[in-house]
């Protein structure tokens, strides 16, 4: 056989005769694949790690196996015509768990409806294969709670949330905090979120709870609830607010991937999409009060 026929002429791959020992090998060494999700989500990167973010319900199509590690946040709570602030969505961080070749269904919670009667909508649960979090409550006669999480065999990581909404005309409570309750004349603020930093190439925060509203057939109840972004105050959170009657309207949040809406006259505002934060608390005799947030769901893993 000429040099021009051989197998190293042919194999364009190969650049030395040694090359031929590897033919018929992919990836790494006895014929594995490296893990990949080559679909499903928006694909970013951070640093050496790639990212999958869903905004909305999908399939991750895994190919391979490998390490992999999640970030789940549900949908919260809407609000109440009595004043109180829905529940921010539970959260979920894995640790590295193993995952292999598969197409498996991610789930992202819708938040819950607002209501203009009795109490605000449960936000949906957000999920991954057997992976789930909880919706946060909606806004009653007390701010909704947020919800809690679980995590099948083998898989281990952080829950934040199962906090409460405490007490009349409070907030919300959002997955790092209770919440507030109100001092007359001002009605209570969310309960504080989380912020996920050095993990997906954002500094966001989630799952706060939405404010509460004002009474306003409660002379004394003036101005209404704002969410907040952390317990250490300051700085822009991701939740929605209460709405009042003719008084101070609360205030809505930025610094999450969309932000709270603001009260308005007789309505909560909605809690920002893909943040899980709860919708604020509409004033006394409102309209239809605000809406949940819908939730997120975020995966990563080595670039292969």
């Amino acid at each position: 056989m000429s040099y021009r026929d051989s197998l190293i002429k042919k194999n364009k791959e190969l650049s030395k005769p040694m090359d031929l020992m590897n033919v018929g090998f992919v990836g790494s060494a006895g014929g594995s694949k490296v893990l990949d999700v080559t679909s499903g989500g928006t694909l970013s990167t951070y640093g050496s790690y790639s990212v999958r973010t869903f905004l909305s319900s999908a399939n991750a199509v895994v190919e391979g196996t490998g390490d992999i590690e999640l970030f789940l946040v549900a949908g919260a709570g809407g609000g109440s015509q009595n004043s109180a602030g829905g529940g921010g969505g539970a959260i979920i961080k894995t640790n590295v768990f193993t995952i292999s070749d598969g197409t498996y269904p991610v789930v992202v919670g819708a938040g819950g409806s607002g209501t203009n009667s009795g109490t605000g909508a449960t936000g949906s649960d957000s999920t991954f294969n057997s992976i789930s979090v909880e919706g946060g409550l909606g806004g009653s006669g007390v701010g909704g709670n947020c919800g809690t999480g679980t995590f099948p065999a083998g898989i281990t990581g952080t829950i934040y949330g199962n906090n409460t909404g405490n007490c009349a005309r409070s907030g919300g409570a959002g997955a790092g905090a209770n919440g507030n309750c109100g001092s007359a004349p001002t009605a209570g603020n969310g309960g504080a979120g989380i912020q996920l930093t050095s993990w997906d190439g954002t500094s966001y925060y989630y799952s706060g709870g939405g404010g509460s509203g004002t009474m306003s057939n409660y002379y004394t109840w003036k101005n209404a609830g704002n969410g907040i972004h952390s317990s250490g105050g300051g700085g822009a959170g991701h939740y929605a607010h209460g709405a009042v009657g003719n008084y101070t309207l609360g205030q809505g949040s930025s610094g999450g991937r969309n932000s709270g809406g603001a009260g308005g006259f007789l309505r909560g505002g909605n809690g920002g999409n893909n943040t899980g934060s709860g919708a604020g608390g509409g004033g006394y005799g409102s309209m239809t009060d605000g809406n949940g947030g819908s939730g997120i769901v975020i995966m990563r893993w080595l670039t292969p």
